[in-house]
């Protein structure tokens, strides 16, 4: 005998539906399982996908990706006894409301509904909505309901989706879509602390009498005329709080790019190097290693046992020389003779 059967419990994320609460049950007799709230078959035996992978007792795990629906559905069995009869012992209670509610038994097919059906126009319920001679249904209960409205009809169907066909002056036209629209905002009230012209800050603080470039680090060009007092001399250019830096200089041409070079044929040997101004040293101050000087035009090493003298130049940078017993003179504007790294034995001069 067929039967409808309410297991004990479903759960989705294990694909599992438990009959614990129905006696003798079989596996075998189980005939479909359908999910009416999710309105899905989940077994079926004659379908690809829907059959059982596994059975422990009265739990069965199914094939069917359920995780998508609630363990609290209303799910349902179809299921053959083996018994020639039925009788109402041998039912389930299917609805366990006793009766208090009202039940479909062919959802989802469309219903045929009779009695009252309350509709609000968004107030009060509207009254005096008649039946239609030979209508029937939702659709000639709307049928009345309509014709004793003169706006919106709204309508309260707890429970069910009732689809609407709008008419009259219901629908909205657009002629130019998929254009886009244009919005104006000029009747809207602004929010509290919107940008408007009085609360935005003087972008300049100067007034107006300082000029801005609104397009830096792009290249400027520059109008007017320049008067230079001082050519061909070197010009200073400052440029208030702008960094300047070499990948911001004119590329040197390709090739060996060198200062210049100088061949000494018989290194190591003591050279003989004249000062680049060809002109008397007018002047000469002694120079302790380690101390700091004014840098001079030249510099003086008188030594008395071979090493290396390392130099500290004007520009911070560092030199270090090998010298030889005796008097060498060298070019550069020493503002130091480094203790850390001079080995030789000597005494140290700066030239005038």
């Amino acid at each position: 005998m067929k039967q409808v059967l309410i297991p004990a419990a479903f759960n989705p994320a294990a694909r599992t539906v438990d009959f614990s609460n129905v006696s003798g049950f079989v596996p075998a007799r189980l005939l479909a399982i359908v999910n009416s709230s999710a309105r899905a078959v989940i077994y079926d035996p004659t379908s690809f996908g829907l059959g059982i992978t596994s059975i422990s007792g009265s739990v069965i795990t199914l094939q069917a990706n359920v995780a998508a629906q609630g363990a609290s559905d209303r799910v349902i069995a179809f299921y053959d006894d083996g018994k020639s009869a039925a009788t109402a012992a041998m039912q389930p209670a299917l609805n366990a409301d006793g009766g208090a509610l009202s039940h479909v038994t062919n959802f989802p097919s469309t219903q045929t509904i009779a009695g009252a059906v309350t509709a609000t126009d968004g107030g009060a319920p509207i009254t005096g909505a008649t039946l239609p001679t030979g209508g029937s249904g939702l659709t000639g209960w709307l049928s009345a309901i309509w014709s004793k409205l003169s706006g919106t009809l709204a309508v309260s169907w707890t429970g069910q989706s009732v689809a609407a066909t709008q008419s009259g002056a219901w629908s909205v036209s657009v002629s130019n879509l998929p254009t886009t629209q244009a919005i104006s905002a000029t009747s809207l009230p602004l929010p509290s602390g919107a940008a408007t012209a009085v609360n935005q800050p003087v972008l300049n603080a100067d007034g107006g009498s300082l000029a801005h470039i609104t397009n830096f680090p792009s290249t400027q060009t520059v109008s007017g005329s320049v008067s230079v007092t001082n050519l061909p001399s070197t010009q200073a250019v400052s440029w208030s709080g702008q960094t300047v830096g070499v990948s911001s200089l004119p590329s040197l041409p390709a090739g060996a790019n060198t200062i210049g070079s100088v061949n000494v044929a018989n290194y190591p040997a003591s050279q003989t190097v004249s000062d680049t101004q060809s002109a008397p040293f007018s002047g000469v101050v002694a120079m302790t290693a380690g101390t700091v000087y004014g840098a001079q035009r030249s510099v003086g090493v008188l030594c008395t046992s071979s090493g290396n003298v390392q130099l500290q130049l004007s520009d911070g940078s560092g030199l270090t020389l090998p010298v030889a017993p005796g008097w060498q003179t060298f070019p550069f504007a020493v503002v130091q003779i480094v203790a850390a790294g001079t080995t030789a034995t000597a005494s140290f001069f700066n030239l005038k």
